[in-house]
């Protein structure tokens, strides 16, 4: 069975419901193995200056890079000598300097002083939520860790072996290999969304933390997250079917959207990115049924998701669309696309 990768491209400023369909152009590369080009079931994109592809992929544990046409250009993968290893990679973002940040677990060694006396005889070591940082040309950079030690130190240790067989103990969340959505700003901040935490952080281009808001109660689920050019946090905040701007401080500006099919409603939004002409595309988890004639004296089988009619089988059939809307920085509805 064969496995491609297939991109819609849309231009930024085409909103026009019929001008976007002209306008969507598909891109499909690569296959299913873990050959140079080629990929796991699960994928996670992002693009690039010059709108280079970079495709992180779980699987084959590497990051691979694409020119716009799907041409391959290079990998990044764990190295020999032990510098960095991938346990479950996922999204992935790319800084305007064209530096790169994936999401991931590791195992961290917990500081000697901060060690329960009990457990000072063997090395403790906590498994925490990651972000892996890399420079443009893929050298490793180290990685931002997401837990704090104080949040685990509560938890029991579990006996392991370390990678030279000698025995360590663990201290271990329940999700610490929950996913993270990620965004960089202008100046190369970070910003990770938790879903899980319904928190977002903000790191410096270093690696430190200097932001963090949300919270129970006021984000619910929260997946993808980014920023406008004058700093401003967008965040899709899927349990409130909204979405949620914030200042560079992380004060709350304002909220937009409630659930619903209609125009600024959203069911469960899991994508928001602010486009070149200064707008905002919202992609939630809405579904419509439309249906389509065939002139065909045979249609096939539709890759659409297409189901036929009752009437007229052979000519009639319904295709499920999914939802995209163009929203204004301010909150108004500008358009929305049907694909």
């Amino acid at each position: 069975m064969s496995f491609k990768i297939r991109l819609l491209l849309i231009s930024p400023l085409m909103f026009d419901l019929l001008i976007a369909f002209s306008t969507v152009h598909p891109l499909e590369f690569g296959g299913k193995g873990s050959g140079p080009g080629q990929f796991g079931s699960t994928i996670y994109v992002a693009f690039g200056r010059a709108d280079t592809i970079y495709v992180s992929d779980p699987a084959n544990s590497r990051i691979q890079i694409f020119t716009p046409q799907g041409r391959f250009l290079r990998s990044i993968c764990p190295s020999r000598n032990g510098e960095f290893q991938f346990n479950r990679i996922g999204e992935l973002a790319v800084g305007h300097d064209g530096s790169i940040w994936v999401a991931d677990w590791k195992t961290e060694p917990l500081p000697g002083e901060e060690a329960p006396s009990s457990a000072r005889q063997a090395p403790i070591h906590f498994l925490t939520p990651c972000v892996h940082h890399f420079n443009p040309t893929g050298g490793y950079l180290g990685a931002v860790i997401i837990d704090s030690t104080a949040s685990l130190m509560e938890r029991n240790l579990i006996p392991a072996l370390d990678k030279e067989g000698k025995v360590v103990f663990l201290i271990r969340s329940h999700d610490f290999d929950r996913p993270l959505h990620l965004t960089t700003g202008r100046d190369g901040s970070l910003y990770v969304s938790d879903q899980n935490r319904n928190t977002v952080y903000c790191y410096t281009p270093s690696g430190k933390l200097k932001l963090r808001f949300g919270g129970f109660g006021q984000l619910d689920h929260p997946q993808a997250v980014d920023c406008d050019w004058q700093g401003n946090i967008y965040v899709a905040d899927s349990g409130n079917h909204r979405i949620v701007k914030f200042a560079p401080s992380g004060k709350l500006l304002f909220s937009v959207g409630r659930k619903g099919l209609g125009d600024l409603q959203f069911i469960s939004p899991y994508l928001v990115r602010v486009t070149r002409d200064a707008g905002l595309l919202v992609a939630d988890r809405s579904r419509f049924k439309k249906g389509f004639k065939s002139y065909l004296p045979e249609r096939g089988e539709s890759s659409a998701e297409a189901n036929s009619l009752k009437e007229d089988k052979g000519r009639e059939y319904l295709v499920w669309l999914r939802r995209i809307q163009s929203v204004g920085l301010n909150g108004g509805f500008v358009r929305k696309i049907l694909l």
